[in-house]
């Protein structure tokens, strides 16, 4: 993926797991992105779905009267994945991993 030098030692991906289970996952911002570091656009909430078409509901529904940074589409590390803005200025991540043999 093409990013500036200045932020390749920022943090794509980071999780928290609790009993098998993800609980919390992060990622530093990028501001290349459009994201500076100001109170509110330096977090996300996400939601990893449990199939492709539940994670196509929940970023259409969530995402509604916001501002989509990027559609859910399939993405080179093999998952669906979108993330947007919400209504009222939250910022969330939908993914979902695919299996084996899915596309």
């Amino acid at each position: 993926m093409e990013i500036p030098e200045a932020e390749k030692q920022r943090v794509m991906h980071a999780s928290l797991r609790i009993n098998d289970q993800v609980k919390i996952m992060a990622s530093d911002t990028s501001p290349s992105m459009g994201h500076h570091w100001v109170k509110g656009n330096h977090n996300y909430i996400s939601i990893d779905a449990p199939s492709k078409e539940e994670g196509e509901r929940y970023f259409w529904e969530l995402s509604q009267g916001g501002r989509v940074e990027m559609e859910y589409q399939k993405t080179f590390w093999g998952a669906y994945f979108g993330s947007f803005e919400d209504r009222f200025g939250i910022s969330w991540m939908v993914n979902y991993d695919l299996k084996s043999g899915e596309e």
